[in-house]
């Protein structure tokens, strides 16, 4: 059987072996396991053919009897194909390696997120999971596509999302959504002080002005009106908008008791594990749920060293919390309110760049008080109704 399979895959060798040992030359050879063909006696010894794999043989065996052998030709596929005929075991290999490499690339092997923050990698990963991927998971291109749709849809903010894959690698890219504002009509409105100050600046797009820059302003001044009115005392209309920007100075107070019943960790956790590998899933831990506790779920790639492989685990952790008194010193309690009067700033005037401020502290009955004095810069404007103009009279 072997023999025949080296007849078809193996080149074909014409020789002449010359001289009186000639015959000894192919005893030896046949007994080294030279398979001859078409042998005849020619007049100075015998000529025949061998396969391409005996010839190395067959010089051994001239040598031995010291015999004049004579190749006259060759013929077949070439010794390329020879050498791997005598190792079948090579041919199979490359055959399973490029199956393997076929079926093996459509799983996912990695995410590449590109130069993400891992924060938005993992609002990525959990928006993803959501359409059934993750590494490990066998991607078709129509699934991607509709996980990438799916995607617009969802993460908005993102503005225009791609997903590409190819070798087992699924490269996510993202980028800022550029939004276009489309000016409306201003509506018949004027703008008031908001708060007491001084006028820095005033950029109006459209409305009267009442007040100038250095000016100081009550809460609740006009500031720019959105009519006015004209030779004949007719009220021109024309709503007030824009940007003032005034230099504000404002008091916050906040009390923070020294004891204060919040919800805080025990340390108490529960994790539950999903393995994902080459299509297959695993639970190998269940959990029960905690009431009021905090979770937290991670997506870990599966590495061999630095090899990705094509699984990942979805780690699922429920941290118990629980109300309980805790008590604070009195500078961690000033800090806690001091925390809450600058939060109390930026609700009011969320643009607001600080230029000073006076932190006063108190205690007294088990509660801190915090009175803290900001002196900043802010939209100064706020829109409110019309105002009414006065009517100017015509010459006559």
């Amino acid at each position: 059987m072997k023999r025949h399979r080296t007849a078809i895959w193996a080149d074909r060798v014409f020789f002449e072996v010359r001289g009186e040992t000639a015959r000894r030359c192919l005893g030896l050879a046949a007994r080294a396991g030279v398979s001859f063909s078409r042998l005849s006696c020619t007049e100075n010894g015998y000529s025949g053919n061998v396969a391409g794999g005996d010839v190395a043989r067959l010089h051994k065996a001239a040598e031995e009897a010291r015999a004049e052998l004579q190749i006259q030709k060759r013929r077949g596929p070439g010794k390329g194909l020879e050498r791997l005929a005598a190792r079948p075991g090579l041919l199979a290999g490359v055959v399973v390696f490029f199956l393997l490499q076929w079926y093996l690339g459509g799983f996912v092997w990695t995410i590449d997120f590109e130069e993400m923050e891992p924060a938005r990698q993992a609002e990525f990963r959990t928006a993803l999971s959501g359409q059934g991927i993750w590494e490990g998971c066998r991607l078709e291109e129509e699934k991607l596509r509709a996980a990438e749709d799916a995607l617009e849809l969802e993460m908005q903010e993102a503005g225009w999302i791609s997903l590409n894959f190819t070798g087992g690698c699924l490269f996510v890219e993202e980028n800022e959504r550029e939004v276009q504002e489309i000016r409306q009509e201003t509506q018949p409105q004027a703008l008031y002080a908001k708060a007491g100050g001084q006028i820095l600046a005033i950029e109006l797009e459209s409305g009267f002005a009442q007040a100038v820059a250095g000016q100081y302003v009550a809460p609740g001044q006009l500031l720019a009106n959105g009519q006015k009115a004209d030779r004949s005392g007719q009220a021109v209309v024309q709503g007030a908008s824009g940007r003032i920007l005034g230099k504000i100075q404002k008091t916050y107070t906040v009390q923070q008791p020294l004891q204060d019943r919040v919800r805080i960790l025990t340390g108490k956790s529960s994790t539950a594990n999903t393995w994902y590998l080459l299509g297959h899933t695993w639970q190998t831990e269940t959990q029960d749920p905690i009431p009021g506790a905090q979770t937290v779920t991670e997506w870990l790639p599966l590495h061999l060293g630095r090899l990705s492989l094509p699984g990942c685990v979805c780690r699922v952790t429920q941290w118990e919390t629980d109300e309980q008194m805790v008590s604070y010193t009195e500078e961690q309690a000033g800090a806690l309110a001091a925390r809450r009067c600058r939060q109390l700033l930026l609700q009011e005037f969320e643009d607001a760049e600080l230029e000073k401020e006076n932190l006063i502290f108190e205690t007294a009955d088990g509660v801190v008080t915090c009175r803290a004095e900001y002196v900043f810069r802010a939209e100064l404007a706020q829109s409110g109704p019309l105002a009414p103009i006065e009517t100017v009279q015509g010459t006559s």
